[in-house]
């Protein structure tokens, strides 16, 4: 067993093989993928020009070529 800090709510909870890991529950994990889906939390750096190689078919789909 470990005790870890949920990344969500900061509360200290010991894991032992729980479905939730990194998070203290299921409430914790769906609010952090949550904030994921209406994008409330971002990852550093410019976004590829559509059209670009490194940008892919969401970002094709999101910004697509006039």
């Amino acid at each position: 067993m470990i005790e870890v800090t949920c990344p969500q709510c900061r509360r200290r909870k010991v894991v032992q093989g729980r479905p939730t890991f990194p998070f203290c529950c299921a409430g914790c994990r769906d609010g952090d993928l949550s904030a994921w889906t209406e994008e409330r939390y971002r990852i550093a750096g410019e976004a590829p020009p559509a059209g670009s190689e490194e940008a892919g078919p969401l970002d094709e789909a999101i910004h697509p070529e006039d």
